[in-house]
């Protein structure tokens, strides 16, 4: 007796938006940008500009402060680095702003950091085959249930960003950036502070 089966269904139904991290490819991108149009002609350049993270974890913040320090060094800039969240204020523009003065900065670069896990289960995988044999001759049809569980794939990183005046704490740029999911958070908040900054010098706001 012969079978033949066979089947056509994806075997796994992914439930959060992935990327995929295709040789030359960047790992991170500017998603959205918003510009002050009543802030043309203003520049930060070779200023000292505040560097503040927030963060859900202590160290996550830390890397982000020492990774936005790097890039805005290497743009000519002069982080400068300070306990922002030390001062007392339940508004983060108001705490940033004093934060500022005190050091006397002239502009302030603020990033959020956000993460969401990437999570794939397996889905029901429906078969069609032709059975036959020197008894009997037919068609037959199953659905066979799910042999994974839900599973974690990784975290995705991404970072709301806002360059404002250190002397007014108005805000004259913001973007959001993302990466792709990888093991390696110290590389996604990296690349994420590299295109961020790469996005405000782009503006011309640094």
């Amino acid at each position: 007796m012969s079978l033949i089966r066979t089947a056509v269904v994806p075997r796994f139904l992914v439930l959060s938006t992935t990327w995929l991290a295709l040789s030359g490819c960047a790992l991170s991108q500017l998603d959205a940008q918003w510009v002050d149009g009543q802030a043309a002609g203003t520049s930060f350049a070779g200023s000292k500009v505040l560097v503040v993270c927030d963060a859900a974890e202590p160290t996550v913040r830390r890397i982000c402060e020492d990774q936005l320090a790097l890039q805005l060094r290497a743009a000519g800039l002069e982080p400068l680095s300070s306990d922002a969240t030390a001062v007392i204020s339940p508004n983060p523009a108001e705490r940033n702003l004093a934060a500022a003065k005190s050091l006397g900065a002239q502009a302030i670069f603020h990033a959020v950091i956000f993460s969401r896990s990437i999570l794939t289960q397996s889905s029901p995988m429906f078969t069609m085959g032709m059975e036959t044999g020197r008894w009997r001759r037919g068609w037959g049809m199953g659905m066979d249930f799910p042999y994974e569980p839900v599973r974690e794939l990784g975290t995705a990183y991404s970072s709301d960003n806002t360059l404002s005046s250190g002397t007014t704490g108005k805000a004259i740029w913001s973007g959001k950036v993302s990466t792709v999911s990888s093991q390696d958070i110290s590389q996604q908040i990296a690349e994420l502070s590299r295109t961020a900054v790469a996005s405000a010098r782009k503006a011309g706001f640094l």
